[in-house]
């Protein structure tokens, strides 16, 4: 591993900060009260462990073609505001400033997060990329005084979300919603995210509620200011549309702020079947993060409607995994297999 400062050459002597968790659950809302600060600037996903890391042997330092071959994939898959109008000068760019952090996988992303911090007048980067919850070990190990932001959702909302997010015009969200799939995946990041956080760095671990964040933002953005060693900003509750599975695309920029209004609407928006499923699925990890199951009732035609849908769980499984660009590998699913147990 490099010898090298795990940070920007002269940026922030705090460490990068990482929004992880499972997806619909309010990492993109944190995301965004973060990068309301003056000092922070959180990339939008750049899922490099899946979409680079993954694939590309982790020897370190990297020898000069993975180098190139992994800068190369990392500016194709993402934007780089850093970057100029020449995609072969920004590529010799971004490797010349990894091989000065080292050559490592993660002196690339560093080196792309740096800058891209650094191009929107901010000292302090990082990344929101929620599945990044399976790869904490990895970047703990890449970024000794990394800072972690588990957020963490009741798993009924979460499969709520799910449920209706295809309302927001996003079709393939309905080839990802399979009652038994995601809740067996929110199993998996929950336990990995309690694993980490009751592990050697549970220290540099945040674990966030949404439900608290969205009843009592202020309370929750100055615990998160604390946690970050930040001073606490007003202008960090300015955050823009909403993105909940519950207003319409034409009515985002209607809605703005934080809002608690889809916090419970699991209740109304769940079968009993499903409530069922996910309270006997995940209910230990829904204990241990401090929620509670219900007493619940449904016809048993509902839940054999449910449970005919285990036909359509290794394809609803794999659009959760591995859509958006992001290729399907053997590391991910043994990440993803090793939380399930």
């Amino acid at each position: 591993m490099s010898t090298e400062p795990c940070r920007s050459p002269g940026n922030s002597k705090k460490g990068p900060i990482f929004v992880v968790g499972a997806p619909r659950t309010g990492t993109t809302l944190t995301m965004e009260i973060l990068n309301n600060h003056s000092l922070v600037h959180l990339y939008n996903e750049v899922h490099y462990n899946e979409r680079i890391a993954d694939l590309i042997p982790c020897e370190e330092p990297l020898d000069p073609e993975n180098l190139q071959k992994s800068a190369e994939t990392l500016l194709a898959k993402s934007p780089w505001k850093h970057g100029g109008n020449d995609p072969a000068s920004d590529l010799a760019d971004l490797v010349t400033k990894a091989r000065k952090l080292g050559g490592t996988h993660g002196a690339v992303l560093e080196a792309f997060l740096g800058a891209e911090s650094a191009a929107s007048g901010k000292i302090i980067w990082g990344d929101s990329s929620p599945q990044d919850v399976l790869y904490l070990d990895r970047l703990k190990d890449w970024y000794p005084d990394a800072r972690f932001v588990g957020v963490v959702r009741d798993p009924r909302a979460y499969l709520a979300s799910y449920k209706n997010y295809y309302r927001k015009q996003l079709k393939s969200y309905r080839n990802r919603f399979n009652p038994l799939a995601n809740c067996l995946l929110w199993r998996s990041y929950m336990r990995a995210l309690l694993a980490a956080k009751s592990g050697l760095f549970g220290a540099s671990v945040h674990l966030l509620h949404y439900e608290d964040l969205v009843s009592h933002p202020e309370i929750e953005i100055r615990k998160l200011s604390e946690f970050l060693d930040l001073p606490y900003e007003e202008t960090m509750h300015a955050v823009g549309r909403q993105n909940s599975s519950y207003i319409p695309v034409a009515e985002d920029s209607k809605n703005t702020g934080i809002n608690a209004g889809s916090r419970d609407r699991w209740n109304t928006e769940l079968t009993g079947a499903e409530i069922w499923l996910t309270q006997k699925i995940a209910g230990r990890e829904l204990i241990e993060l401090g929620y509670s199951p219900v007493p619940v009732t449904f016809r048993r035609e509902e839940f054999w409607s449910d449970i005919r849908t285990l036909n359509a769980m290794p394809g609803r499984v794999f659009n959760l995994l591995f859509r958006t660009g992001k290729p399907f590998t053997l590391a991910k699913l043994k990440r993803v297999l090793g939380k399930s147990r």
